[in-house]
């Protein structure tokens, strides 16, 4: 499956294309819309299924009406974080009404382009952190980076979750590619080692 990085906004979030048969999922949309949609026009001629929100802070989804008006996306979310406005109320931001589609728990199955896509409940940066499972690639948004992890401070963050969801995701298969929601890609492989000798 082809994957397409694109670095938005002013905190470089990685929101990502992906295209399976001729459905296109677009990850976190975070900001400069035009950007995001150059790169679908490149793409040639697409059904448009899915905007998949990691967690609904600011940085992620401030592209997601333009893409949604456009295109028609469904946009998906977990369902703690569904009131998006009001979540970012509680950090001092301000962000347009967001229209969720689809809100998804653990252990949830989207359909796309005759593959699953499988929601796994990631809490921690967020109440309700989601990251989407699609064959042998991983989209984890603020829940694991390369070598470190979301922050927890935030409202709705929670050492202990983290810990919980950081151990959940260096279970699955060792050759699964993270996708973070910044910085650099990795692999399970790769961070289970890392993390056996530094503390979550």
């Amino acid at each position: 499956m082809d994957i397409k990085r694109i670095v938005v906004g002013p905190i470089e979030v990685n929101c990502y294309l992906f295209v399976s048969g001729i459905e296109l999922a677009v990850v976190d949309p975070g900001d400069e819309a035009e950007k995001i949609i150059e790169e679908i026009g490149k793409l040639g001629k697409v059904d448009y299924k899915y905007v998949l929100l990691t967690h609904g802070h600011y940085d992620h989804v401030m592209a997601v009406n333009e893409l949604k008006d456009k295109y028609g996306f469904k946009v998906v979310i977990g369902e703690k974080d569904a009131d998006i406005s009001g979540m970012n109320a509680q950090i001092g931001v301000q962000t347009p009404k967001t229209k969720v589609d689809i809100t998804v728990k653990d252990g949830q199955v989207l359909d796309f382009g005759g593959q699953r896509i499988q929601v796994l409940e990631t809490p921690g940066h967020t109440i309700g952190s989601v990251s989407y499972l699609i064959g042998t690639d991983l989209f984890s948004g603020d829940t694991l980076f390369r070598h470190t992890h979301g922050r927890t401070d935030l409202p709705g963050g929670s050492d202990e979750d983290m810990g919980d969801s950081l151990e959940k995701l260096l279970k699955l298969n060792e050759k699964i590619n993270i996708h973070p929601g910044h910085g650099e890609e990795t692999t399970v492989e790769e961070e289970r080692e890392f993390f056996k000798n530094h503390q979550f």
